[in-house]
């Protein structure tokens, strides 16, 4: 006879693995000390063993609401594949969102691959089209966590996808120190390459007002600590004929006379109601 499988409310698991985390524990000793894949259960909402539940209550200090199902959902996982990544604007702006706010990471011992972007609650907007390509460009229906600080994490996990986003170019692990880049297939065209600079522009920029005086401006500024991916960022404006001014020391600013040029032709959506401002 199989061992009897649970469900976890995924509001109680999250609580409960956050406290943890605040603890010391990582998803990964979790893992080591319930028997299982934490991951599993909190991105693809399958049924744990009773056993890993006692485990995990154990660890927590407390019992765990859950609930004894019938049939575990073992087949979930398939529909986490994707199946293609199409080459074309969408994929070039949500490389761009990867680049400035987001990594792809895989961990081949515990079997643990995942894209993360992350953002800030107030970002709606971004939140929301972050969302809608990876689901549209990966068949994939990510996950949206809230975190303490007005941070918000979206998370799509997925061994395929983590290796078709290599393929493309994109590196997994530490941004900074592996100085990434744009991938060439995105410079060499010039309609990918206005895509991805609204992708990053939308995530690692920030257009304001700026107001000095009795005189006000609109001000457009990329920041980031990859040398490769700030030359890149300015190589893809000038190959739109937009002019662009070192800013800080990891930081890129788009020359006042040409900001209408890059809000016009590249459409960003932090630029959404500026031209009130004017």
């Amino acid at each position: 006879m199989s061992e009897k499988r649970v469900k976890i409310p995924n509001s109680e698991l999250i609580k409960v693995v956050e406290d943890l985390r605040e603890r010391g524990y990582s998803n990964s000793s979790i893992s080591e000390e319930i028997g299982a894949r934490i991951d599993s259960y909190l991105y693809y909402d399958n049924f744990m063993s009773l056993n890993s539940v006692k485990q995990l209550s154990n660890l927590y200090g407390r019992d765990i609401s859950h609930e004894i199902v019938s049939q575990p959902n073992r087949q979930n996982a398939l529909k986490y594949k994707s199946d293609s990544l199409a080459i074309d604007g969408k994929l070039a702006e949500l490389i761009g969102i990867i680049l400035g706010d987001g990594h792809i990471q895989k961990n081949d011992k515990n079997g643990v691959h995942y894209l993360e972007i992350a953002l800030n609650s107030t970002e709606f907007c971004q939140i929301n089209r972050a969302g809608y390509l990876i689901k549209e460009k990966t068949n994939l229906k990510p996950k949206i966590y809230e975190k303490k600080g007005h941070a918000v994490r979206i998370v799509a996990h997925s061994k395929d996808l983590v290796k078709k986003l290599e393929d493309l170019g994109l590196s997994a692990g530490d941004k900074k120190q592996n100085q990434v880049g744009v991938p060439s297939w995105i410079k060499d065209d010039e309609a990918y390459s206005k895509h991805c600079l609204r992708g990053l522009i939308d995530t690692d920029g920030s257009i304001y007002q700026d107001t000095r005086g009795t005189k006000s401006y609109i001000r457009i500024q990329f920041s980031n600590r990859s040398q490769e991916l700030l030359n890149d960022f300015r190589d893809l404006c000038k190959k739109e004929d937009i002019k662009t001014v070192k800013g800080g020391k990891h930081q890129i600013q788009i020359s006042r006379s040409d900001i209408d040029e890059f809000i016009n032709e590249i459409k960003p959506a932090k630029s959404n109601g500026l031209k009130l401002l004017y």
